[in-house]
């Protein structure tokens, strides 16, 4: 009844998936490296904070509308898409 995955299916998916989280996680340390940069030259807290927020502001303003069009558009063609851009 359910889906059958061979093996080759499931170690691309597990590749996949570990390169997209160590790309995340590669972003936001770069994000928070920069945020510590800006603490490093200006000694403002408010400075690091507003740059940490401004880094994290995009994912929060787009993350439904991406959510709405990955649920309309085939997924394989939005994975294709955002690897080539």
């Amino acid at each position: 009844m359910g889906v059958h995955w061979s093996s080759a299916e499931v170690r691309n998916t597990c590749f996949y998936m570990a390169s997209r989280l160590i790309a995340n996680l590669g972003q936001e340390l770069f994000n928070f490296s920069v945020s510590l940069f800006i603490l490093s030259i200006t000694g403002s807290g408010t400075s690091f904070a507003l740059s940490l927020v401004i880094g994290t502001l995009p994912k929060l303003l787009f993350s439904v509308q991406a959510g709405i069009l990955s649920d309309r558009f085939s997924r394989k063609a939005i994975t294709i898409l955002m690897d080539i851009s």
